[in-house]
């Protein structure tokens, strides 16, 4: 048996090809993908702590009419940036049914008939942890008057005005 000197043993590795990785070797996009995946793992498993209803305003107890009382809130306020024209986060309130089909992060941002369940509400009235609308620096925050209009008018089924949107 023939001992050899180390550096016989650097010359060696430092002359041998790059092994390639086998089959089952890990690689960066399985690093990726399993990484993508416990993050929705961990997201799904630990949900965003609800909002706390009981700092909602109380609905309005008029009957609501959009053009009066609706249109007004969403054209000094929303439309900027939830209108017609590339809407933020795909949620525009340009028709009835842009409005209720949501944003890109919600599908019940408006749930006729459940203000309490409407996420646009959790947001206007500032009681969810993650959105503010409108945000910080982009308008006034709504009044609990007209939080309380637009709860009353989710409540009453969302009507929407029969005229051209804005």
């Amino acid at each position: 048996f023939r001992q050899s000197s180390s550096r016989e043993g650097q010359s060696a590795a430092a002359t041998s090809p790059k092994q390639r990785p086998g089959p089952f070797a890990p690689s960066r996009t399985l690093y990726v993908l399993r990484f993508t995946f416990y993050a929705v793992l961990l997201s799904t498993a630990f949900p965003a702590p609800a909002a706390d209803l009981t700092k909602l305003p109380p609905p309005a107890t008029v009957q609501v009419d959009f053009d009066r009382d609706i249109k007004p809130i969403f054209e000094s306020t929303c439309f900027r940036c939830h209108g017609t024209e590339r809407p933020k986060s795909r949620f525009s309130l340009a028709t009835r049914a842009t409005a209720l089909r949501g944003g890109e992060n919600n599908t019940d941002d408006i749930v006729p008939g459940d203000s309490a369940k409407s996420h646009l509400i959790h947001y206007v009235a500032r009681i969810a942890d993650d959105i503010e609308m409108p945000p910080p620096g982009k308008g006034e925050p709504l009044t609990r008057d007209q939080v309380g209009l637009l709860r009353a008018w989710i409540d009453q089924g969302a009507p929407w005005s029969k005229g051209p949107p804005p």
